[in-house]
């Protein structure tokens, strides 16, 4: 093989290796391509729960928060059906993900429930939650969906 021949083999598996390069995992898939919304104000999102995790939700049970103007939210806990109006909530949008931080005073602790969303779509995907609402850290996971 001459020179010339061999330069070209190693430019063409040099060109080929470069296209082939990696991303990290957290933005790679099908989905990577999808954009969060960037507010949730005047709607809502319901939180799935397909694994329970330590938060002992049932499978199955929906968590539902309403998010209205002026930072206003409004959720309803799935075991007790009583209504939750947390003091604050913050979202962020930040790559591929969206999170929830919703923040209210439960006696004397500052309770804290936590969603890291994922998109299939732009109003749909899956979630992971960390939690405190009085009991310890607690974890779960599922599906959510934009109303």
């Amino acid at each position: 093989m001459n020179n010339t021949m061999r330069a070209a083999i190693v430019a063409i598996f040099s060109i080929f290796l470069s296209a082939c390069g990696g991303g990290d995992e957290e933005d790679s898939g099908a989905n990577s391509n999808v954009v969060l919304p960037s507010s949730l104000v005047g709607t809502s999102i319901t939180y799935t729960v397909t694994d329970s995790g330590t938060a002992g939700i049932p499978v199955g049970y929906k968590i539902k928060w309403t998010f209205s103007a002026g930072g206003m939210v409004k959720g309803v806990n799935p075991v007790t059906g009583k209504v939750v109006t947390p003091n604050s909530y913050t979202y962020q949008r930040s790559g591929t993900k969206g999170y929830v931080d919703v923040r209210y005073v439960q006696g004397t602790l500052t309770a804290y429930e936590i969603y890291t969303m994922s998109g299939d779509a732009q109003n749909s995907g899956t979630y992971t939650y960390e939690g405190d609402t009085g009991t310890g850290r607690k974890t779960a996971s599922g599906t959510w969906l934009r109303n």
